[in-house]
């Protein structure tokens, strides 16, 4: 007699629209300093996208600013994440901006152990350009495999909200045209 069949894990995961896109876009390329984009990895060696998080990382108050900015520009998006998952008040560890055109992606990565990342598509065109990929921290049953889930359906503005240890990539951009995300850890 069978007597289960659900699943044996979980992997709560978040895909929301931002509310008032428009307003909220143009706050956040407000915030976005292309000087301070480089192509040095968190590691200081060579990196495969452009991205502020090295210069986050050397200015903290700089760094506590934009986190603070940011809560304010997600706050509703933030609270109907709380919301969805059930999750206590939560704050902004760091934050930074990538962006990447013709030839650039993001390795295969996660963000550490404890909490959430979000990425937000803050320039991003679904005729050319690809969302982030997440793979699962468990291999297929059945072939040994690769799981592997692409968000369907990603349009500019939308923040997806992930679990931090959670490897994720992109894939190369065929495009000059920029694909731009703000990406931060949550404190939960």
């Amino acid at each position: 007699m069978l007597v289960n069949t659900n699943p044996l894990f979980y992997v709560p995961f978040c895909h929301i629209q931002t509310n008032d896109w428009e307003y909220k876009k143009e706050e956040l390329l407000k915030i976005l300093n292309e000087d301070n984009l480089l192509n040095t990895g968190s590691n200081g060696n060579k990196d495969t996208i452009r991205s502020d998080f090295g210069y986050q990382a050397t200015n903290p108050s700089k760094a506590g600013m934009h986190n603070r900015k940011l809560a304010k520009i997600f706050e509703q998006e933030i609270n109907e994440f709380r919301q969805a998952l059930n999750i206590s008040p939560c704050t902004i560890r760091n934050s930074w901006f990538e962006r990447g055109v013709q030839g650039e992606y993001h390795t295969v990565h996660n963000h550490g152990s404890v909490g959430y990342s979000v990425v937000c598509y803050v320039e991003y065109d679904e005729k050319v350009h690809t969302p982030t990929i997440f793979y699962a921290p468990f291999l297929n049953f059945i072939n040994g495999d690769m799981n592997v889930t692409i968000p369907q359906e990603i349009v500019e503005g939308d923040i997806i909200f992930f679990p931090s240890a959670i490897p994720h990539s992109t894939e190369p951009s065929n495009s000059d045209i920029p694909r731009t995300i703000v990406s931060f850890n949550l404190n939960i």
